[in-house]
């Protein structure tokens, strides 16, 4: 199987768990999967990206986001207002966490995270 068939695999796995309906948590290992075996660079691989970074910020129960960080495309989205959040769960507080939603004020709603 070529690099491009397991990542379009991988995106058609992480679209079948929408399409389910299923809990936020358990979308994020497909859809982390299909943004690791893309090129970092395809516009794709960067959307999805952002939509792992939201799922991960989204699930009740995950708190450990270092494994984010070491997949290439997450960490080329390091501009967008998305990443700045999953910076401050990794590694500050709450003031961070109130500076940045005074920085990115509709982010929470724009992703579902509110």
């Amino acid at each position: 199987m070529s690099g491009e068939e397991r990542s379009q695999l991988f995106k058609s796995i992480a679209d079948a768990f929408i399409q389910c309906g299923q809990p936020y948590g358990n979308r994020l290992s497909p859809h982390a999967s299909y943004v690791s075996s893309s090129p970092s660079s395809s516009p794709e691989s960067q959307s999805a990206a952002i939509d792992v970074i939201a799922l991960a910020l989204y699930s009740p129960t995950l708190f450990y986001f270092d494994p984010l960080f070491k997949l290439d495309a997450v960490v080329s989205a390091k501009d967008h207002e998305a990443f700045s959040l999953l910076q401050v769960f990794l590694s500050s507080g709450l003031p961070e966490l109130h500076s940045s939603l005074e920085s990115h004020p509709a982010i929470l709603e724009k992703y579902e995270l509110d």
